[in-house]
């Protein structure tokens, strides 16, 4: 019901635009509504209302199809995702209580690695000295050198001083990985453990 009271209201007023019965119009005149429901800033959402009952009426009720033909259907704009405060951040990541993870999302929001890069760094790409992470399989398989904020840094160097240690195990590459899983070997994926 709803549709269709949205459908017969915007033919009436496709019709009221060109002050005939919309059956006696044709493409011509769609594309003018068309134009005229751009150039006043209708919304994608409310276009595609418009279109979807320009489509049935013509497509479906008139049987010419070949009439409509030609519309496309518009896409919403592309918006940018909300940013999250500073405060927000701060609550989200202290929320992890593991060091491994809080110390694994604090580096992937505060450094911008991608999440396979953040895995396969080794103890050996952790520039302490420079406060520093070496990406060495970045994409492309380019290198780059990654500052960290003196909040990342920190919230690091405690996994890795206090909680990988006990991670540790006798798996070959346990001895070289940042991230460990609770078997003692290098995750290999998100964090589930």
């Amino acid at each position: 019901p709803h549709t269709e009271r949205a459908y017969v209201g915007c033919i009436a007023a496709f019709a009221k635009f060109h002050g005939c019965s919309p059956d006696k119009l044709g493409q011509g005149e769609i594309r003018e509504w068309m134009a005229h429901l751009t150039e006043a800033g209708t919304h994608p959402q409310r276009m595609r209302q418009h279109i979807g009952a320009l489509k049935f009426f013509f497509g479906k009720t008139l049987a010419r199809p070949e009439v409509v033909a030609f519309l496309s259907w518009p896409e919403n704009p592309k918006t940018l995702p909300p940013v999250l405060s500073v405060e927000e951040i701060e609550k989200l990541l202290s929320a992890f209580r593991a060091p491994k993870y809080r110390a694994f999302f604090t580096l992937l929001y505060a450094t911008g690695l991608r999440r396979s890069e953040l895995l396969a760094l080794d103890l050996g790409d952790v520039e302490r000295d420079e406060r520093e992470l070496v990406v060495r399989s970045g994409k492309g398989g380019k290198g780059r050198r990654v500052p960290l904020t003196r909040t990342a840094y920190l919230i690091l160097t405690d996994y890795l001083d206090v909680a990988r240690p006990g991670l540790c195990s006798a798996h070959a590459d346990s001895a070289s990985a940042v991230f460990l899983s609770v078997t003692g070997r290098r995750l290999a994926g998100p964090p589930r453990d």
